[in-house]
């Protein structure tokens, strides 16, 4: 489930609240604030992080507020606490607050004093939720299949940044003691090269193996282009270390080994999550849309599928969507000084997700490709280019996600024709 989805109505669409609360949560003890509407008292309460206890509150929440509803503001975080609340939407409307807001709001309130406390931030939080609901979006929560598709493409970008940076570190390492595997695998952490640093871990143990022997491992691991294999017998027979300190060897080697072990642990787990993401897309509604996408592939779809969701209201046009993941540029004026820049609060994976669609459609698409250079040849960096066309991106998957529609070349280009615009 996605703590970042925002919903089309503020707290002022909804019927009158019964009660606002301010939550804040912790790992043992969670400080609350109630504020009751029929006598505009305010208590404060702690709850232990314990199931029966939060339960029974709940149960008696429910009973002095019957049939009316509460408004609870809690900070944004994957909280144990914030999943449990959502389980009683039937009468607990939850606001996500972000922190920032709730830090510069204590600096206001609070500029004689910079002490800080549970109970006190629980109060600050019901007092921001009282006094400024009108700017909070309550949390909406989405269908079961693209929270868990979103949640599943989350942990496989971990996953494979770990792989990154794990590979980066045995790559330092290789080029001390054991250079020649950089010549002879382009993927360091590829099965074949991650088998050939168990089967001989160090140069030492390597130059000791036959040509032979050599030649029967490679044809094991599917290496078929037999003028490369040569090449690559003849570098194992020239090997050398670059450098001659033992220590340094013995030092290097250890490194290699613990991330070629970690790297053999970690990518079982990756294909276990491209599985599962791959049955999750099938059942997601939009899939078959998203597949039709230039450069998206078995990665990216299922991201861009979890993005846009089911909910046609999540959405109302392509500027929420261009606004909230960062794609739209931020401006800041004052008197005449005028700035565009990046946009920086916004969820990272979610632009993430954006911007690496829009640099591989350059690949495939040709208006895609031309965009990017007509940014750069107008003095725009690289990546300044590929954010414009992932916002011009955008505007063409907002309407296909909204009308049900696959994607179509030749719709765009008549379009642009139409506009008077290049194509």
């Amino acid at each position: 489930m996605s703590n970042s989805t925002p919903p089309t109505h503020t707290i002022t669409d909804c019927p009158a609240f019964d009660a606002t609360i301010g939550l804040d949560w912790a790992d043992q003890r969670h400080a609350i604030c109630i504020r009751h509407r029929d006598n505009g008292a305010r208590e404060l309460i702690t709850l232990a992080h314990e199931p029966a206890e939060f339960q029974a509150w709940i149960t008696q929440l429910r009973s002095r507020h019957a049939g009316g509803r509460i408004a609870l503001a809690v900070e944004h975080g994957r909280s144990a606490v914030l999943y449990a609340l959502l389980e009683h939407q039937d009468f607990i409307t939850v606001f996500p607050v972000p922190p920032q807001a709730i830090h510069a709001y204590r600096q206001a309130v609070r500029t004689t004093s910079g002490a800080k406390s549970d109970p006190a931030d629980a109060e600050l939080i019901e007092d921001y939720l009282h006094r400024h609901g009108d700017a909070l979006r309550p949390w909406c929560q989405q269908d079961d299949t693209t929270r868990l598709l979103q949640g599943l493409t989350e942990r496989r970008r971990h996953l494979v940044d770990e792989r990154t940076r794990l590979t980066n570190t045995m790559l330092a390492d290789l080029k001390l003691a054991y250079p020649v595997v950089t010549a002879i695998f382009d993927q360091l952490g590829s099965p074949a090269a991650l088998a050939f640093l168990r089967r001989w871990p160090t140069l030492q143990s390597l130059l000791k193996a036959s040509r032979q022997t050599l030649r029967k491992f490679f044809i094991a691991q599917h290496w078929r282009n037999n003028q490369s294999l040569e090449t690559k017998l003849d570098l194992i027979a020239e090997a050398r270390p670059l450098v001659t300190d033992t220590v340094i060897i013995q030092l290097a080697d250890t490194g290699i080994q613990n991330c070629a072990a970690r790297l053999r642990a970690l990518l079982p787990l990756i294909d276990s999550l491209e599985e599962q993401i791959s049955a999750a897309y099938a059942r997601h509604p939009s899939s078959a849309i998203f597949d039709t996408l230039p450069g998206a592939g078995r990665a990216l779809a299922p991201r861009l599928a979890a993005l846009f969701g089911t909910d046609k209201d999540r959405w109302p046009d392509a500027r929420s969507l261009q606004v909230f993941t960062g794609i739209a540029p931020c401006t800041q004026q004052s008197g005449k000084t005028r700035v565009v820049s990046k946009r920086w609060a916004c969820p990272h994976f979610l632009r993430q997700t954006l911007h690496e669609f829009a640099r591989l459609s350059t690949v495939k698409c040709a208006w895609a490709k031309a965009h990017v250079e007509a940014q750069r040849q107008r003095g725009k960096s690289y990546h300044t280019a590929v954010r414009s066309l992932a916002f011009k991106w955008l505007r063409i998957l907002w309407r296909m996600w909204h009308d049900h529609l696959p994607y179509c070349e030749a719709t765009f280009t008549a379009a642009q024709k139409h506009r008077g615009l290049p194509a």
